[in-house]
């Protein structure tokens, strides 16, 4: 055997190791699926939360200008006298 063969089985035989120390059944090609899908879907939901923070820290951001800027042109409306 070529040392090119035996290096591929040494590899072969340590990735099996990993995947099954994983928790993947690789003989079973539908759970390797399940598994698959259940990644995707962790990933989704991740990014689905990472979304909706983001938005939440937008909201809240423009709340605080927009306080801000209210009270900066109030403060000039009051100051010329428009407003009593």
């Amino acid at each position: 055997m070529s040392p090119d063969a035996k290096t591929k089985i040494l590899i072969r035989e340590t990735v099996r190791e990993t995947l099954l120390t994983l928790g993947y059944n690789i003989d079973d090609p539908d759970e390797l699926l399940e598994h698959q899908k259940d990644k995707h879907y962790i990933r989704a939901e991740r990014l689905r939360r990472e979304g909706m923070e983001n938005k939440a820290w937008n909201h809240v951001m423009i709340m605080i200008l927009s306080a801000i800027g209210a009270a900066f042109i109030l403060g000039i409306a009051q100051a010329l006298g428009l407003k009593e």
